[in-house]
């Protein structure tokens, strides 16, 4: 939900890790066929007619990047009712923070965000699109996979070399 700078990138990279992609955005300049040729499907209807028509399972990702917390929030919360198995937000803590209480207000409650991941993404310092679509990925991706504590594949090579060099000495 987005096609934006950020959902643009992010579409391209979920493709490239074997995803089908759809993308929403009430905006037609931005949600269509020639900035997105291989999508699945691309929506540029009203949120609400594109949230309609859609019904994702428990294998599928919702991700969310609109262009502002209002619509972001109408999103979370039509995805919290979906079967979807993860459901990621973009934002900063503070605009994250402010949807929550939003929803709450309406009353759903805190069981009901286990799937929710928000801020999205991995925190690997990711500040341009492109950067921000890796994170986004390599956290859908943990997912997807059943990592349940995502962490580096390769520490520091100090600490190897340290460890073959007591081995030796030993």
């Amino acid at each position: 939900f987005g096609a934006g700078h950020v959902g643009l990138v992010t579409e391209r990279a979920a493709r490239a890790a074997g995803w089908k992609t759809v993308v929403i955005d009430d905006r037609p300049e931005f949600a269509n066929t020639e900035r997105f040729p291989q999508a699945e499907r691309v929506f540029s209807d009203t949120f609400e007619a594109s949230m309609a028509a859609l019904s994702p399972n428990c294998r599928a990702a919702v991700f969310i990047a609109t262009r502002c917390h209002e619509l972001d929030g109408k999103v979370l919360r039509w995805a919290l009712d979906t079967e979807a198995g993860y459901i990621g937000m973009i934002g900063s803590k503070r605009k994250v923070t402010t949807v929550l209480a939003k929803l709450q207000g309406e009353g759903i409650g805190p069981e009901r965000f286990d799937r929710v991941h928000a801020p999205v993404g991995l925190d690997i310092g990711a500040e341009t699109p492109e950067e921000i679509a890796v994170s986004v990925l390599a956290e859908i991706i943990a997912w997807r996979r059943g990592a349940e504590a995502v962490r580096p594949i390769m520490r520091n090579m100090r600490s190897l070399a340290d460890r073959a060099s007591r081995r030796e000495a030993s």
